[in-house]
């Protein structure tokens, strides 16, 4: 599985949910795009090619688990790459009621040359991919809007309500107790 990091993160910001997946058996790999700064063609081309080589090289369908902007790539990558992949995990992303209904559109807007409403990238964060999709959130989350990261029951399939903030999605106990019940371990 493949854990993309959230906006202005690395890979290294997911270490502790990396660690803990493979505590529980699981085989996984960080996006491998360094930091992720917004929507960028050229990251967004690298995640898929990762996907391509990494569903190649274990002969599996891969999952994607996606923190808050890391969810956006890794929901958009799965309508692109469905083949190759048998779930999508977001933890606070906001792929529902609009780009803005969170507290980090204004800093995206600041360090890239596009608004959070024309990325460089078509996307439509509300489609759902054809796998099944969990969406992690947190009524205490701080940053993505409640309602824009946990969705309706047509953008995505299961709805896990945990309580932690934002930057904790990918470390707090009970939210990774959450991603491995998504993975049913």
């Amino acid at each position: 599985m493949i854990v993309i990091s959230g906006f202005l993160t690395p890979d290294a910001a997911t270490l502790p949910l990396r660690r803990a997946l493979r505590a529980a058996g699981h085989r996984t790999w960080g996006w491998g795009q360094g930091f992720n700064v917004g929507a960028r063609r050229r990251k967004f081309e690298g995640l898929i090619n990762r996907i391509d080589h990494l569903a190649e090289a274990t002969g599996e369908r891969l999952v994607l688990i996606g923190w808050s902007l890391g969810g956006l790539y890794a929901r958009e990558a799965a309508k692109r790459r469905p083949e190759s992949l048998e779930a999508i995990i977001t933890l606070g992303t906001p792929f529902s009621h609009g780009l803005r209904d969170n507290n980090a559109w204004k800093p995206y807007e600041a360090v890239n040359d596009h608004d959070v409403d024309h990325p460089p990238v078509q996307i439509a964060p509300e489609k759902k991919p054809s796998m099944r999709t969990v969406a992690i959130w947190s009524s205490e989350d701080g940053i993505v809007a409640p309602a824009s990261a946990s969705g309706t029951l047509k953008e995505t399939d299961e709805q896990v309500e945990v309580t932690c903030p934002h930057n904790e999605l990918v470390s707090h106990p009970e939210s990774l107790k959450a991603v491995l019940g998504a993975l049913g371990k």
